[in-house]
């Protein structure tokens, strides 16, 4: 194994999926060092890196998702990915948290609140990301539950599929088709 060069970024990618001949997009985490100096996860965290250079890779442009606690599915399972190479689009689940600042006898903390819990669809080009919409399989009243730590694990996204100008998203509650112009839903058919 030889290193042909290195970027130094703050964070990590565990998931690298190619792009077009000389792109790469990490998917991975933002990282933050508080105070103490532990080093935390502080958001999910998509990248564009430019490799047509292998002495000296270019991060083109990155989207941080959510706060410390913010997950995706993908940081495990590169299969819930979904990827449109002819219209440049991409999609993935994410569950994405807020932190709220809170005090409990005089000492002043740091809560992770849920805020979504569906998929995130964003394009991509040479330049950087564009997001697209969201997709989710809550409610509404499910969704402000959700700020209050109730989730509907059964409505956490698992899987994107695209056929033509729709995608369908898969979780363990149901099958959602979401029109990918408009973002609004098609159907819904609960399992």
């Amino acid at each position: 194994i030889q290193i042909l060069g290195y970027l130094k970024v703050p964070g990590y990618s565990d998931y690298l999926h190619p792009f077009k001949d000389n792109y790469l997009i990490g998917f991975g985490y933002d990282t933050n060092q508080k105070n103490n100096g532990a080093v935390v996860n502080s958001g999910y965290k998509v990248s564009l890196f430019d490799i047509s250079d292998f002495k000296n890779p270019k991060q083109i442009d990155t989207k941080v998702i959510g706060k410390q606690g913010t997950y995706s599915p993908l940081s495990s399972d590169h299969k819930a990915l979904m990827f449109d190479y002819n219209r440049n689009i991409f999609a993935f689940p994410v569950q994405v948290t807020d932190l709220v600042k809170k005090t409990y006898n005089g000492d002043t903390y740091e809560e992770e609140i849920p805020v979504f819990n569906g998929a995130y669809v964003f394009s991509v080009s040479e330049k950087g990301f564009n997001l697209k919409g969201k997709i989710t399989h809550l409610n509404a009243k499910q969704q402000k539950e959700s700020q209050e730590h109730i989730y509907d694990y059964y409505a956490q996204i698992q899987r994107a599929v695209q056929i033509g100008n729709t995608i369908y998203t898969i979780s363990n509650g149901g099958i959602k088709s979401t029109n990918m112009t408009s973002f609004k839903e098609v159907s819904y058919i609960k399992l």
